[in-house]
């Protein structure tokens, strides 16, 4: 498959902080996303042919609010048009959780809050902490050690760090370019299609997100733990978690449980096939709205890693250890999106508020959507 096929969008060079860039920055019910806010575009792992440039952005852009002005989450979702599953909580109380649209159009089958979907690059914050696990276990001594201590074959490995992988800074391309949906790779495969070719610039000294990064870091789970990159993630998060319903996404969607990914919102056509070992490490997951509140709820309760740990994840205005960081309606924000095949996908923590927005979507290119509805809660809800 031609590379076309894949909308992958480039990142490099922009600051972080810098919220005034035209391409990184707009306006939601007049409030500006501070930070990277195509971070998200980025982070669209796939996306079938004809998708916008964006990697996944609409490109009808932001909305204005719903004439008459905010009443409930309820009313706003419905005026959105919004397809997928929702959940608005804060200081404990749910402001919403309830599903729109449907799972499965062809058996008129809904969604609703129990209804699983393909997560896309939210995946990224798993294995990130993953990595954050055996940090603090001291199976990972730094996140400045070069690569090279846990992946000695790796080319160039001695400058490149742990660090780095996780900021997006190693200058590693991405990979998508070089696949075919319907193949089958090993994880072993997938780092075969990059780790020849020369990086995009020294690394640690500039910005791009590559989702070759993601795969390299779920080998280096494997490698470090002896375990499976999913059997990690079972034993030491989800098990603990209690999120039964969070997995490695199959190629073929079966089952009344999981939602179909359509193309368009009104969800006449499906999207393309595309094999899930593709995405691995940088986005293959699969969950519901509850066990995202579950994951979303760990960051605030911090069950799993000592303080120190979890502070380190976070980077002010910036992508840190699998999160981005930024500001919306002057409130400070913990978030990362995901685009795949046929889904969209956004967590947002608000620590300030103990708030909690995670909207998971069967269609695809829905950011800017996401986006909005994330900024609209923000203003009207926390």
């Amino acid at each position: 498959m031609s590379s076309e096929h894949i909308s992958v969008a480039s990142h490099r060079g922009r600051n972080p902080a810098s919220s005034a860039s035209s391409s990184f920055g707009f306006r939601v019910m007049g409030e500006l996303w501070r930070s990277r806010a195509r971070y998200l575009a980025a982070a669209s792992l796939f996306v079938a042919l004809g998708a916008c440039g964006g990697g996944g952005s609409s490109s009808s852009g932001p909305s204005t609010p719903p004439a008459g002005g905010y009443s409930t989450a309820q009313a706003y979702l419905e005026d959105e048009g919004f397809v997928g599953s929702v959940l608005v909580r804060r200081d404990g109380v749910d402001v919403i959780r309830s599903g729109f649209g449907f799972a499965n159009k062809n058996q008129q089958l809904l969604n609703g809050i129990d209804t699983r979907y393909r997560i896309g690059s939210v995946s990224k914050t798993f294995t990130a902490f993953a990595v954050s696990h055996l940090h603090s276990m001291g199976l990972i001594a730094s996140y400045d050690d070069p690569i090279d201590n846990y992946l000695p074959t790796y080319p160039r490995g001695n400058e490149i760090t742990v660090r780095h992988l996780l900021r997006h800074r190693s200058g590693i391309p991405d990979y998508l370019g070089q696949v075919s949906q319907d193949a089958s790779y090993t994880p072993a495969e997938l780092v075969d299609l990059f780790d020849d070719r020369a990086l995009e610039f020294d690394p640690g000294t500039d910005f791009d997100y590559s989702n070759a990064n993601y795969v390299l870091l779920g080998v280096l789970v494997e490698a470090v733990s002896g375990m499976s990159y999913m059997e990690y993630l079972e034993v030491n998060v989800f098990g603990p978690l209690g999120m039964i319903n969070t997995e490695y996404g199959a190629s073929t969607i079966t089952g009344t449980d999981y939602a179909r990914g359509y193309t368009r919102l009104g969800q006449g056509d499906t999207a393309g096939h595309l094999d899930m070992s593709i995405p691995y490490a940088a986005g293959a997951l699969v969950s519901t709205i509850g066990d995202l509140e579950a994951w979303g709820r760990s960051f605030i309760e911090q069950p799993l890693l000592d303080a120190r740990d979890y502070d380190e994840i976070f980077v002010d205005g910036e992508y840190g250890l699998g999160w981005i960081e930024s500001e919306v309606a002057g409130k400070s924000v913990y978030w990362h999106n995901g685009g795949i095949n046929g889904f969209s996908a956004i967590i947002a923590l608000f620590p300030d508020q103990n708030g909690l927005v995670v909207a998971l979507s069967n269609v695809q290119n829905q950011d800017d959507m996401l986006q909005r509805i994330v900024s609209t809660m923000a203003e009207n809800e926390f």
